[in-house]
């Protein structure tokens, strides 16, 4: 039995949602799925997280224990994710793509180019008026593999959790290059 084998990509998005506190009701926008999210994130671990994991870190006086249970939720979830994303680019077996999803309603070239800059430090500031647009196109998908991991994306995006954003912006790039 291979490692491919033994790894699941649906429980690591149930983890990554679980750590991150994303619930797919039938709310009307992805949006305000996104919001109830950190909501319940900021109610769980009684922060504010209006700019991110690490301000919230770095200005409260709260003791490092509650944000770095969350962290280590997100780092078992963005371990897995890593790893998954290493086994497709091997065996290039990606299930459901963007592609799968007409690119979300992007040109291909354009969403594929957005993805590479979320993946580099340098380039990862200029994300701002694409991750609204981004945000907005995921209200015309269907519940699926791709827009959990989309999902996934903007939130961690939101939360500033950078190397998740990068990771799953990596695994969305590589499997669109199909």
């Amino acid at each position: 039995m291979s490692l491919r084998d033994k790894s699941d990509l649906t429980m690591t998005l149930v983890g990554l949602e679980h750590a991150l506190h994303i619930e797919h009701t039938p709310v009307p926008t992805t949006e305000r799925t996104i919001k109830e999210a950190i909501a319940r994130l900021e109610n769980t671990y009684k922060i504010k997280l209006d700019n991110g994991v690490y301000a919230a870190q770095a200005e409260s006086n709260y003791s490092g224990e509650v944000l770095d249970q969350l962290l280590a939720y997100v780092l078992e979830g963005y371990k897995s994710l890593a790893g998954y994303l290493m086994l497709c680019m091997f065996d290039r077996r990606w299930g459901e793509t963007l592609q799968d999803v007409e690119y979300l309603g992007f040109a291909q070239e354009q969403l594929l180019n957005a993805l590479k800059f979320l993946q580099d430090s340098a380039l990862y500031e200029e994300r701002g008026a694409f991750m609204r647009e981004f945000t907005r196109a995921l209200d015309n998908v269907v519940m699926s593999t791709v827009k959990r991991l989309c999902i996934i994306l903007v939130v961690a995006e939101r939360l500033d959790l950078r190397e998740l954003t990068a990771v799953t912006a990596a695994f969305l790039y590589a499997g669109g290059l199909r």
